[in-house]
């Protein structure tokens, strides 16, 4: 079981509540079963039938008083002590039956088998709950055995005792052990879905913020909340000056707020800086047991133990987030670690955003029209996203419902990825930091790795994607990052205009190069329109009542990263049955590269 004792009193709770319910029935099944057998021995052994009405009343008691304890208590341990003791309690009293008046040893033997086995199917409780019935199953046996009539053999009836009452406990315990596994993975998908609602609120708070401070106090009011902490403040890195420079804090006293600007954390007095550049996270449990910080500003900030956060944007640090407790020795569980990491990323997405708006509304014609393509390809997902998680919220939806709400949840979510992702590429594209990193590459390895990538694309339901195999032995030399992302782009754009039939994407060889096709059955591309669609934020279909999303980035990127991998993209078409893009690329290093 994992260690985690939230999720184990949670499971423990979960159990007993479980067992609370389904007492009631199973005492209800065994007392039918106990009653058939009692009238049967009054009728065929009549010299029994105090003892046996007797039994059955017994039985009749223990049942009621646990069903009423567990009932009572449904939260706490008391209903597995209270169905387990039942259970054990069953041998004991027919054991004390048997030796007084007498009985068959197979008997007692089949009985108390089908009560373990039974108990197994009823109640999800774990082997230590069923162990005790089985012990004195065991027991109550070995001491009525000489007073019982065992027509075959103590011995058999001995092993066959032991074998279905050990086999009960076995099953106890694998049971228990996959029914906890699927409870962690449930309450790992609550608590992802709580983190999603929790990061999608952030993102529509954050969205209108166009400005950098009023933006980052919001992100310091969304972190406090988030996370339940006491105060959280945003520092910013300013390369020219090599430092972090704070810019905005919530939850500090005043006269603390207006000493938090004057205090800046150059590299050289903090090497914890290199550390938040590798984008690793920074936890600070005790102020006085640390030397990260300073203890004296920490005291001075009333913050006796923080969670600092890299706001990253790619592979560079742009700045920190940090979230505190006045408390020592308060630790950050894993749920807000992830709340942190997800507000960090939508503020490093929101600082982007806010520069790329700034940039655009000084930029050309291309660029306005790119602006209102992408305000209409972020609201249709985040307006699906939002939609349809309020409606999983919704507690009378039933379970196929909300998981339908998920998928389209996850599905607008991909899109939007791919779009950011999209956005993000061509931006390193035209700044010139889009560099060339060639390298041996065995393709068998990436092929099989863009495989996986391209399966979780979103498509139409119905529309197959073929994969065809691609040699072990087959290298090149390339840059892995760009070919991977012309492959993902093309198989996108072939998923995306593709509503029924397939997409089949092969890799082969010809001589001295390496051909990848991506074919559909999809709406083809007319003549006319394809000298356009290559063509940065164009599509074929620009206008704002287009059938298919996307900001005309895709293609773009695609020709331009296979011209710097020295190859071409070919392309067959027949509007309005499909299209085949063809990718060839030199199996040695580009010649002025190589150069």
């Amino acid at each position: 079981m994992s260690r985690d004792p939230t999720l184990i009193a949670a499971y423990r709770r979960e159990t007993a509540r479980l067992v609370a319910g389904r007492l009631p029935l199973a005492v209800g099944v065994y007392l039918l079963g106990g009653g058939t057998l009692a009238a049967l021995e009054c009728y065929g052994n009549p010299e029994r039938g105090w003892f046996t009405v007797g039994r059955f009343l017994f039985d009749v008691v223990a049942c009621v008083v646990a069903v009423i304890v567990a009932r009572s208590y449904p939260t706490g341990r008391v209903p597995v002590i209270a169905g387990a003791g039942l259970i054990a309690l069953f041998p004991v009293v027919s054991g004390a039956l048997d030796i007084v008046a007498g009985g068959l040893a197979e008997r007692y033997v089949m009985i108390h088998v089908c009560i373990l086995n039974a108990a197994v199917v009823f109640f999800p409780w774990g082997w230590r709950a069923q162990l005790p019935g089985f012990i004195t199953g065991v027991l109550g046996f070995v001491v009525a055995a000489p007073f019982m009539t065992v027509p075959s053999g103590a011995a058999f009836a001995a092993l066959a005792l032991v074998l279905g009452g050990g086999t009960s406990v076995l099953g106890a315990l694998l049971v228990d052990r996959y029914r906890f596994e699927a409870f962690r993975a449930g309450a790992r998908e609550r608590e992802s879905a709580e983190i999603a609602a929790t990061l999608l609120h952030v993102s529509r708070r954050l969205a209108p913020l166009a400005d950098g401070p009023e933006l980052l106090q919001e992100v310091n009011r969304l972190g406090v909340g988030a996370l339940e902490c006491d105060s959280s403040l945003t520092y910013l890195w300013d390369p020219e000056r090599d430092t972090m420079r704070f810019v905005t804090g919530v939850g500090f006293s005043p006269e603390i707020q207006h000493e938090l600007p004057v205090i800046e954390f150059p590299r050289r007095m903090v090497p914890a800086i290199a550390e938040l550049e590798a984008g690793r996270i920074l936890e600070i449990v005790d102020r006085e047991q640390q030397g990260v910080l300073p203890a004296e500003i920490l005291r001075r900030w009333d913050i006796g133990a923080s969670l600092s956060h890299p706001i990253m944007q790619g592979e560079r640090l742009v700045g920190v987030l940090v979230c505190a407790y006045r408390e020592r020795g308060r630790s950050f569980s894993a749920r807000q670690r992830r709340l942190a990491e997800g507000i960090a990323q939508t503020a490093a997405t929101a600082l982007h955003n806010a520069r790329l708006v700034a940039d655009l509304q000084a930029a050309s014609r291309l660029k306005s029209e790119f602006v209102s393509t992408m305000s209409h390809e972020l609201r249709t997902p985040l307006n699906v996203i939002i939609g349809f998680a309020e409606m999983a919220g919704d507690r009378a939806l039933d379970e196929a419902e909300r998981t339908r709400c998920l998928e389209r949840v996850e599905h607008a979510g991909r899109e939007l990825l791919t779009l950011v992702e999209e956005t993000l590429e061509m931006g390193r594209i035209e700044s010139g930091r889009d560099r060339l990193r060639l390298q041996p590459v065995v393709l068998g390895t990436l092929w099989r790795d863009l495989e996986t990538s391209c399966r979780r694309m979103p498509k139409t339901k119905g529309v197959a994607l073929r994969w065809g195999s691609c040699r072990d032995d087959l290298s090149l030399v390339t840059d892995p990052h760009k070919l991977a992302v012309v492959v993902r782009n093309l198989v996108s754009n072939a998923l995306k205009f593709t509503e029924q039939g397939e997409v089949a994407v092969r890799a082969t060889v010809e001589d001295d190069a390496v051909a990848l096709s991506i074919s559909d059955t999809g709406i083809g591309i007319h003549p006319d329109d394809r000298g356009v669609i290559v063509e940065m934020f164009r599509q074929a279909d620009s206008s704002d009542s287009r059938r298919f999303g996307g900001v005309g980035l895709g293609l773009h990127i695609v020709r331009r990263f296979v011209e710097q991998l020295g190859g071409s993209v070919e392309l067959e078409s027949t509007f309005g049955h499909g299209s085949t893009f063809t990718v060839r690329l030199p199996r040695r290093a580009p010649v002025r590269d190589a150069a």
